[in-house]
């Protein structure tokens, strides 16, 4: 196994490592240390017929606690990439991380069918929906809420940051290989002809077409193509983005990961090279990678 990590700090990050260090220190020396975090779930309804699975790591003590809403990728899940041990490493650091399953559940359990289908409409709806349910009635700070998105849940993410949504002022971005610039998916599906081929099916009788069983409806390629993330990353203003991107990675491609940084005023990118290709090793039960990566971004999310 070849494992390389490299970091480019741009703009006003300069001294970024060297404040978060700082400011780690401060907050570590603050936190209750009783083991009182716990982990809690629940359905909502997204006023679809159907019901997105909700997971959270809350920290000890009593809120308000600043929020990371945490997105997966494409046919995966609220459990993808290592999210549920990054979620108690952040609850350890007084960060309540919320994780969503995408995917609907037909009827509130988790062992309903599920409909197989989310677009980034969808997607953007729900999550606006959690956070508002996490800081009206879990303690979740309305006014300290950061992004964190994996691949599709980066785009998604992005879309979020740029345009406030939910009238939520995010703090900070977090991105690992994120789908964001006009040739991800077009790439993610084979190329343009296939691309288009799906597309057409999806218009057809069926209603969709399937990539790793996931339902691609009209409305998705409506999402993917009306809004390109990178070309408004400019409304996320100064506001500090931390991305990771593998020179190894074949689903999302690093040129793609870097247009997606670069989009951003005030971002710092963190280069690795594994094996791994888009996993990153963050799934990985032991990986020094994946502790350096969820390392830098708790620092990051909870400085």
């Amino acid at each position: 196994m070849n494992t390389e990590i490299e970091t480019r700090k741009t703009g006003v990050l300069i001294l970024f490592g060297t404040l978060v260090m700082i400011m780690a220190i401060l907050v570590s020396c603050s936190l209750k240390k009783d083991g009182g975090q716990k982990e809690v779930s629940f359905f909502i309804d997204n006023d679809r017929g159907s019901y997105d699975l909700v997971e959270l790591s809350v920290p000890a003590g009593e809120g308000p606690y600043p929020v990371v809403l945490m997105a997966h990728g494409f046919a995966g899940s609220l459990h993808s990439g290592g999210a549920v041990e990054l979620g108690k490493r952040l609850a350890s650091r007084g960060v309540m991380a919320v994780r969503i399953d995408f995917d609907p559940y037909a009827e509130p359990d988790r062992s309903a069918e599920r409909t197989d289908i989310y677009t980034l409409s969808q997607m953007n709806a729900d999550a606006v929906k959690v956070l508002d349910k996490v800081t009206s009635e879990y303690g979740g700070d309305p006014d300290n809420v950061s992004l964190y998105g994996r691949s599709y849940g980066g785009r998604l993410m992005m879309q979020m940051a740029n345009e406030s949504s939910g009238g939520y002022d995010y703090r900070k971005l977090a991105l690992v290989a994120p789908a964001g610039d006009k040739v991800a998916f077009r790439r993610y599906l084979g190329g343009d002809e296939q691309y288009e081929k799906m597309k057409k099916q999806a218009s057809g009788k069926d209603g969709f077409a399937v990539k790793l069983g996931v339902k691609i409806v009209p409305e998705w390629f409506e999402d993917v193509e009306t809004y390109d993330p990178c070309e408004f990353g400019w409304k996320f203003g100064d506001k500090p983005v931390l991305l990771f991107y593998n020179t190894r990675d074949k689903v999302v491609y690093p040129d793609t990961s870097i247009r997606c940084a670069e989009a951003y005023k005030n971002h710092r990118t963190v280069k690795v090279t594994t094996d791994d290709g888009h996993g990153y090793e963050m799934g990985w039960k032991k990986s020094d990678l994946k502790d350096r990566i969820m390392d830098e971004l708790v620092e990051f999310l909870a400085g």
